[in-house]
């Protein structure tokens, strides 16, 4: 009987142990030209409660396996641009493996330029858009956009906020096709709550000049475009987050929202002492200590303005930070949205605070020396930024798309260095004391006016741009140095 229990015993981790080894796997194929699929996307949904349980991509011959797949029904959805989706509905069972075998993929006719979309699919595909629906996804209560797009397919967010997708990194999130707050991707993704999005669309970037001509050079990133629930847009929401010590260190962030038919305003506020201070490129856009771009919404490309270094190099951004940020954002259509208007008002202020001592030894062949130095550095930099968008829609061939943007932009810095070296008697050999003050203002105005006439002949396109930008700088600064050589008190060597 005792060894009857130990087998029963044995055989119940057995089977516990292989309860979710089941696979499912399979080939797509074109039913038409008779070609290998790679790249189509599959998805295992519950079919309980239509929840996306995992998610593949075929391979370059076609072929896609599922593994680790827990027993229970679901439903097979396999998405292609410009064919039909499949849709099927399997029992999984225990340590098996579900061979579906080819599955042919029926191409559109040419009146349909996009795949069949099925109600209930968590992952729908739209030409060259992919559409993520947000509530197939599971996240925690408060969490924000940013919370979810870790928990879609094929997405990385880093620790900075950063985020790729399908191998690209993707430098625009929009908010109902609209900027939020400028080209500051975080803005969106940690301030919007999660529960407040629709669907989550990724599409390739492009500028105005490629979405018009539908010429691509192949190296675009990508672009996220968060749409609302219709409930979000009514009335008004927010967020508050704050932490402290109660003593030296704090941080705090306030945002909130309000819609009033396709009107959208927005005010956000930050004080932290906490952020790092070595800023990466991300932290320094999001302070307004970047490096001052330009971007041709028509040519798709930044000119730099200026050098990278000046008064937000990172040696000034060391130290201990206090830094606040402050914001507003008014979005309208009107006319039929013909006509729609695209502002934003952002303040930036960072200081921060540095104290350092070194003490270093150097070994020569009769003795050593200790050189000694003490550094005092603080720092304030300051930024308004102003960013406005106009664009009437005149028909569905002519537009008029007026974009302008200016910069007010302060930065001061006090550097107090002293150096002292010395023997190994403690006599002093040399000491210096240098005091560095400097302090810069940029004035910044760039505003671009573009007419744009298509023909009804394609690829037939007229642009006329007139641009007018004004930049203006000034610097002052001084420094004041002093270095003594001592000769150290040694008895006569007649003596």
């Amino acid at each position: 009987m005792r060894k009857l229990s130990k087998l029963l015993v044995l055989l119940f981790i057995s089977s516990a142990c292989y309860s979710q080894s089941a696979i499912v796997k399979g080939k797509v194929s074109d039913t038409l030209d008779k070609k290998i699929l790679s790249n189509a996307i599959i998805t295992l949904t519950s079919k309980q409660d239509s929840v996306l349980f995992k998610f593949a991509r075929s391979n370059d011959k076609g072929e896609f396996s599922i593994n680790a797949v827990r027993p229970g029904p679901y439903i097979v959805t396999i998405s292609y641009p410009k064919f039909a989706s499949y849709k099927d509905e399997i029992e999984v069972k225990d340590n098996a493996t579900h061979d579906l075998g080819t599955i042919p993929l029926t191409q559109l006719a040419k009146i349909l330029e996009e795949v069949v979309i099925r109600t209930g699919s968590a992952i729908r595909i739209k030409g060259d858009t992919t559409e993520f629906v947000a509530d197939s996804f599971k996240v925690k209560e408060g969490a924000t956009v940013e919370d979810l797009l870790k928990q879609l397919p094929g997405f990385q967010v880093d620790s900075k906020g950063n985020i790729t997708t399908q191998g690209k990194r993707v430098d625009k999130v929009l908010v109902d096709g609209e900027e939020f707050f400028g080209d500051d991707p975080t803005m969106a993704t940690q301030n919007i709550g999660a529960r407040a999005v629709d669907k989550v669309q990724v599409y390739d970037t492009k500028t105005e000049q490629q979405s018009l001509t539908g010429i691509s050079t192949g190296n675009e990133g990508k672009t996220v475009n968060i749409k609302l629930k219709d409930e979000a847009k009514k009335g008004g929401f927010g967020k508050f987050y704050a932490a402290t010590d109660f003593n030296k260190y704090h941080d705090a962030k306030a945002m909130y929202n309000r819609f009033v038919g396709k009107k959208k305003m927005s005010v956000y506020g930050t004080k932290s002492t906490i952020n790092t201070g070595s800023l990466n490129y991300q932290d320094q856009q999001r302070l307004g200590a970047e490096p001052d771009a330009e971007y041709d919404e028509i040519g798709g490309y930044y000119m730099i303005i200026g050098g990278g270094d000046g008064e937000f190099n990172d040696y000034n951004l060391r130290g201990l930070p206090n830094s606040y940020t402050a914001g507003a954002l008014y979005n309208d259509k009107w006319s039929s949205d013909k006509k729609s208007l695209n502002s934003s008002y952002r303040y930036n202020r960072l200081g921060t605070e540095n104290i350092t001592s070194t003490l270093t030894q150097t070994y020569l062949a009769n003795g050593s020396i200790f050189n000694d130095r003490k550094v005092k550095a603080n720092a304030l930099n300051q930024q308004h930024a102003i960013n406005a968008k106009y664009e009437w829609k005149i028909d569905s061939f002519a537009s008029i798309k007026y974009s302008g943007a200016g910069i007010y932009k302060t930065s001061e810095s006090f550097n107090n260095t002293r150096t002292s070296a010395s023997n190994e008697l403690n006599e002093v050999l040399n000491s210096s004391d240098q005091y560095k003050d400097n302090e810069t203002e940029r004035k910044q105005f760039d505003n671009q006016l573009v007419y744009r006439q298509q023909f009804k002949k394609k690829n037939r396109l007229l642009l006329t741009t007139l641009r007018y930008g004004y930049v203006e700088d000034d610097n002052l600064g001084m420094l004041n140095a002093t270095t003594i050589f001592h000769r150290p008190n040694r008895p006569d060597s007649t003596s």
